[in-house]
């Protein structure tokens, strides 16, 4: 930001918000995060519930966690609290979180996540759009693929439109975000200046 600032005058304000109310200086370096799966938390179960749970228990050794699922969990003994939640619990969630961490459908169609002022963080390790190329096959008739892939896109999209920071999986993948994000406009002078290599932005989570 400082480098941006230095070429455009203007843009002195944005700095000096920043520095005044800047998230590390705030409140210390602990921090309180929701790491929120649509995925199944159990004893077995598949690798989307994996990859939150590890997330999570990553994050716990230093920070105040609680993982949720949208649909179900069974989860015990992980350390920190495990949960499912509905509407008004995941509401309660955001409220409570400074980083709100989220994989696949989560954010789609709650307008209070989308305009949160919390930390949003988006795991994209799944390209759902892809995925949705074969899994549409399932879609009663070729109409309903389409809008199957289409709509994985959207959803897609708003993510990395609103998220503040994302993950993936693999250098590989972080190509292929990298270009979705130029796409969008979220690689531009602004994050360049600020970080040409982008980690700030994007990192691998294998």
């Amino acid at each position: 930001v400082g480098r941006w600032v230095t070429g455009e005058p203007s843009a002195a304000p944005v700095l000096e918000v920043l520095q005044a109310v800047g998230a590390p200086d705030r409140a210390g370096t602990r921090r309180r995060i929701a790491v929120v799966t649509s995925d199944t938390l159990a004893p077995r179960m598949a690798g989307p519930g994996i990859r939150a749970l590890q997330i999570a228990r990553g994050l716990a050794a230093d920070h105040d966690v609680v993982l949720a699922s949208t649909g179900h969990c069974e989860l015990e003994g992980t350390g920190f609290e495990a949960k499912v939640v509905g509407e008004k619990g995941l509401r309660d969630l955001e409220r409570w979180c400074d980083v709100f961490l989220f994989q696949g459908w989560v954010m789609a169609g709650r307008e209070f996540l989308l305009g949160s002022d919390k930390v949003i963080i988006a795991d994209v390790y799944d390209p759902m759009h892809l995925e949705q190329l074969e899994q549409g096959h399932d879609a009663e008739g070729e109409r309903g693929r389409f809008d199957a892939v289409r709509n994985a896109s959207v959803v897609l999209n708003e993510q990395l439109g609103r998220a503040d920071f994302m993950l993936c999986a693999s250098g590989k993948q972080r190509d292929l975000w990298l270009g979705q994000l130029a796409a969008l406009g979220r690689v531009n002078a602004v994050t360049y200046d600020g970080d040409e290599a982008l980690r700030s932005l994007l990192a691998v989570v294998p």
